[in-house]
């Protein structure tokens, strides 16, 4: 991979032009397809260690640490490399929370990750396994008879936003707009349409706190809304942030990942 004689402007002026590999990483993966593993390897072997890219999809331009000791002594270095301000929604949306805990530092990180980690203990998921399995074989079922489907529209995106929604207490009709809010959030390259999609789902976050807290109920939220942190309720950025962080982590990167999982037994049983 070659640097490019016209180096995007957003290009630093600290950033040393060698370092400098001027490629949209996340346009590039996503272009290739099948050969989106091998052409990753070819990065690997052709980029330094640590290179920057003038974009990322609709982010600006970063640093691309390649190598797991170094990606890991970014994570365990919070004084070096601070976590505030690392993912760009609130900032869309001309606001300031963060997605909590991802964007906080130790040791306040510890203390909210303590608060959710009892909400996601092997016991709270086992409880739902009959659910799970009714959820699968209800969508299963609905294709059956046809002998064939596109798994992902059939399965692998509706089923993991119905457990997730089945885990917070959310409603599950509220199901096709989560997973359009996952596609159009995640995946879109358009800032606008990413922008838009943020304010959609902070509005829906927002509704679904003040419901809970005028009506408490067995949910996600309204347990937050009980919770103390250093002996005081959590903020209604803090509820925000977290209800946030929940939403991107447990939707779009189960999706991708069955996608993956059943072409890949497709093409081995295929031969």
């Amino acid at each position: 991979m070659n640097v490019s004689d016209d180096i995007d402007s957003a290009v630093p002026h600290h950033v040393p032009v060698h370092l400098v590999r001027n490629v949209d990483l996340r346009a590039e993966l996503t272009a290739q397809g099948e050969k989106a593993y091998a052409w990753a390897a070819t990065l690997h072997q052709s980029t330094p260690p640590i290179f920057w890219v003038p974009r990322l999809g609709f982010l600006p331009g970063t640093w691309i640490p390649r190598r797991a000791e170094d990606m890991r002594r970014i994570l365990q270095d919070p004084e070096t490399f601070s976590s505030a301000g690392l993912t760009p929604y609130p900032m869309l949306l001309g606001e300031s929370w963060r997605l909590t805990p991802l964007e906080v530092d130790p040791p306040a990180h510890a203390k909210y990750r303590a608060l959710l980690n009892p909400l996601f203990t092997p016991k709270k998921v086992d409880a739902l396994e009959q659910d799970m399995r009714d959820l699968a074989s209800n969508l299963i079922n609905q294709v059956a008879e046809k002998g064939r489907c596109d798994f992902n529209e059939a399965f692998a995106k509706p089923f993991p936003t119905l457990i997730f929604l089945k885990l917070m207490g959310w409603p599950l009709e509220e199901q096709p707009l989560f997973q359009h809010w996952t596609q159009t959030l995640i995946k879109s390259f358009d800032p606008q349409v990413v922008t838009d999609n943020a304010r959609e789902i902070t509005g829906w976050i927002r509704a679904r706190i003040a419901e809970c807290r005028a009506n408490p109920g067995d949910d996600f939220t309204s347990y937050l809304l009980a919770s103390e942190i250093d002996g005081r309720p959590l903020t209604d950025a803090e509820m925000l942030g977290i209800n946030f962080l929940i939403f991107i982590g447990g939707l779009d990167t189960v999706t991708s990942s069955m996608g993956l999982f059943v072409h890949h037994l497709a093409r081995c049983i295929a031969g």
